[in-house]
């Protein structure tokens, strides 16, 4: 797998670019929305809790390789297009209205997939020992891809987090309140 370095988000113009590690040329990868959070420390350890989540609408140009680096549980909703995600070293395709689920710790990489002109999800790097429980089980019986009958309920949780004007505790408790409706959703 090839991995793409030096990332550049532009929050004025919601654009993703990354550098092509061979020719060095920047490539605008997808238009994104994207919110990280800083969880109070002292709530880290009892709560599931969002690290990081957004929404892209990538081309043929977006690919992501996370290696085994990635630290937290990881999840996908697609929305149209498609994607692949290459998982320990079997490929998946991502399809609209599907949920993808990805461990942490596990060679993975993840692009558009060359047969569409677009990928559009949301995405999620999540942690917490609840969470990640709910997450094993599924990993042991290779479920990564589950079908939505209702997307708009998963990807309302989606937009609330995004958006929500709340700081500090109070928003590490909405945003723990919002994963565990994600959980019991597809559970």
């Amino acid at each position: 797998m090839m991995e793409y370095l030096e990332s550049n988000k532009d929050i004025k113009t919601g654009r993703l670019t990354r550098r092509h590690p061979v020719t060095g040329e920047q490539l605008d990868m997808a238009q994104t929305r994207e919110r990280s959070f800083t969880n109070p420390s002292t709530l880290i350890d009892i709560l599931d809790t969002v690290q990081n989540l957004g929404w892209h609408d990538s081309n043929t140009d977006y690919f992501i390789d996370h290696g085994e680096r990635n630290q937290t549980n990881l999840i996908f909703i697609t929305l149209s297009g498609g994607g692949i995600l290459e998982l320990g070293g079997v490929s998946y395709k991502l399809t609209p209205n599907t949920m993808t689920i990805i461990p942490n710790n596990v060679d993975t990489a993840y692009y558009t997939d060359p047969q569409e002109e677009h990928w559009e999800f949301y995405w999620m790097h999540l942690r917490g020992v609840n969470v990640s429980n709910i997450l094993r089980r599924m990993y042991q019986n290779h479920v990564y891809l589950i079908p939505l009958e209702s997307p708009e309920r998963y990807t309302q949780i989606f937009e609330d987090i995004l958006n929500t004007p709340l700081t500090g505790s109070k928003m590490t408790l909405f945003n723990s309140r919002c994963l565990s409706e994600l959980m019991h959703l597809f559970v």
